[in-house]
């Protein structure tokens, strides 16, 4: 989703037709339109916040989330980057929005499976955040190791599944 917004009017100037039906309506819907119609009243000051920030940081990149409202009342996840700029001698906030909504779901379905895993457990709970890779991820794993040996039973080489048996 792309916006143009005018910041003294706080009014969309001009929006993607893609990111306007993501949100359930037609771009021509929504120029002219406040941008604060695409906030649940709960987050509005904190979306204009936001956008003041970036006209006091002219030309800096800044990012954020926050839940925006579809045309139907539902709600969905946005990860926002703004940046305002000078467009022919006038301010302007250029938006760019990314549905973030099954990844808010993904993570809290994960912190919900790991606290329901340590109750059963009786363990604490090592929190495993979605986006981790690399090393830091590579230690929270299990990693099965052991040596190719001889003789009967299962042959597995360094880093190997159990399934590999």
């Amino acid at each position: 989703m792309y916006f143009m917004v005018d910041p003294v009017t706080w009014r969309i100037l001009s929006m993607n037709p893609f990111g306007a039906e993501q949100l359930g309506y037609a771009s021509d819907e929504l120029v002219g339109q406040p941008i604060d119609i695409l906030f649940p009243e709960a987050d509005r000051e904190r979306a204009r916040k936001n956008k003041a920030l970036c006209l006091e940081r002219l030309g800096r990149t800044m990012s954020w989330e926050l839940r925006k409202l579809r045309k139907d009342g539902s709600v969905i996840w946005a990860r926002e980057t703004g940046r305002a700029m000078l467009l022919k001698n006038r301010p302007v906030v250029l938006i760019v929005s990314e549905d973030i909504t099954e990844a808010k779901r993904a993570a809290e379905a994960l912190r919900e499976a790991q606290a329901q895993l340590a109750h059963a457990t009786g363990q604490p709970r090592t929190a495993i955040q979605p986006g981790q890779s690399g090393r830091s991820a590579g230690r929270l794993r299990q990693r099965t190791t052991r040596p190719w040996h001889g003789g009967g039973g299962c042959r597995r080489k360094r880093s190997a599944t159990p399934s590999a048996c």
